[in-house]
């Protein structure tokens, strides 16, 4: 890891000749840029700017409610306000609406920008948000996850004899887990889980640099079953893995407890992808495939749940097939931007 001089010299240097950084130099210089703010901000910038994030998330969601950033989006030039405030769905009080505006072109949202008095433009951080793929995590967490970050802190100021298993359970009294209540939801689920594809689309994925056939014998038949991806969502990587066995044999099986879209279920017919629903703490039905997948499975469950998983794999296989974990592991020491995963696992899932 570099040390932050490094990273700001690093930095000079870009402004010096601006480029197209690689992702481990734009990381660098993310990090750099963040140093300098927190070194050049007074104390009450710091106190104003934390108290703030809640109405942050607040006026996003609200903006994203509203159908804002896709209205912006429809073309490349500045709205009045008034014509805003008929553009939106449903249609927001033009004075209202004109304070949202107001607020998402501050510092450092900047997700549109103040053209003229009363008249506004999208900016390209804005127009992330008229994405669904990306809108839905601000959604989902606002909705879903965010009275569960509400609750943490008295959660966990409360003695350990008196705690409840989650910050979830003193948001959502008696509706058992978050999974739990996806299920009982299909609006938050269907938010969940294009989240959900959009995140393991930006992310290291195994497959990108080991091929899975390694572990499938040559010989197999139509019937074995060469691949179980466990808890695998809406089947992007069996999807993946389908691709690299075009016209070879075997048998690719998709597991999830959660419901999916008519349109994903399509999609895996489409691949000859089989869709089995499942409860990975449940009896494995299918013995002796060749591989047991889990992609980021188990940091979302406390390490008594994880073996109680495992248990099941273990129980499934025979001394042929191979279990492969794709998790997500963090460094013991150094703060690393992917521990907010972490406490958003202690929020709402106990781990």
């Amino acid at each position: 890891m570099a040390s932050p001089s490094t990273d700001r010299l690093h930095l000079i240097e870009y402004l010096q000749d601006p480029g197209n950084p690689d992702g481990e130099s734009r990381e660098r210089l993310i990090e750099a840029c963040q140093d300098v703010i927190a070194s050049l901000e007074r104390p009450i910038e710091t106190a104003r700017k934390q108290a703030f994030l809640t109405l942050d998330h607040a006026v996003i969601r609200s903006a994203i409610k509203l159908n804002l950033f896709k209205a912006l989006d429809k073309e490349d030039r500045p709205y009045s306000t008034q014509e805003l405030a008929l553009a939106t769905t449903p249609q927001c009080n033009h004075v209202l609406l004109s304070r949202l505006l107001r607020y998402l072109a501050t510092r450092p949202l900047r997700l549109v920008i103040e053209t003229s008095a009363g008249f506004w433009q999208r900016t390209a951080r804005g127009s992330v948000f008229a994405q669904d793929s990306f809108k839905s995590g601000c959604s989902m967490y606002f909705d879903a996850c965010g009275p569960a970050f509400q609750a943490l802190p008295t959660w966990i100021c409360t003695p350990d004899h008196e705690r409840l298993h989650s910050p979830f359970q003193v948001a959502y009294p008696g509706q058992g887990s978050f999974f739990k209540r996806l299920q009982e939801d299909d609006s938050m689920l269907q938010t969940f889980q294009c989240w959900m594809e959009t995140v393991s689309r930006h992310q290291f994925c195994a497959q990108e640099t080991i091929d899975f056939n390694e572990w499938i014998p040559d010989g197999t038949s139509d019937s074995d079953v060469v691949f179980v991806d466990v808890g695998g969502g809406t089947g992007d990587q069996a999807i993946a893995l389908g691709y690299k066995r075009i016209g070879l044999p075997g048998r690719i099986i998709n597991q999830d407890l959660l419901p999916i879209s008519q349109e994903a279920e399509e999609m895996l017919r489409s691949h000859n992808i089989e869709r089995i629903t499942y409860n990975f703490f449940d009896e494995q039905p299918l013995k002796g495939a060749c591989v047991y997948h889990y992609r980021q499975i188990f940091h979302d469950w406390p390490d008594a749940d994880c073996e109680r998983i495992l248990r099941r794999a273990k129980d499934s296989m025979t001394a042929s097939s191979t279990l492969l974990i794709d998790e997500v592991v963090l460094p013991e020491t150094g703060a690393h931007w992917m521990n907010d995963h972490k406490y958003n696992g202690v929020a709402c899932y106990s781990t």
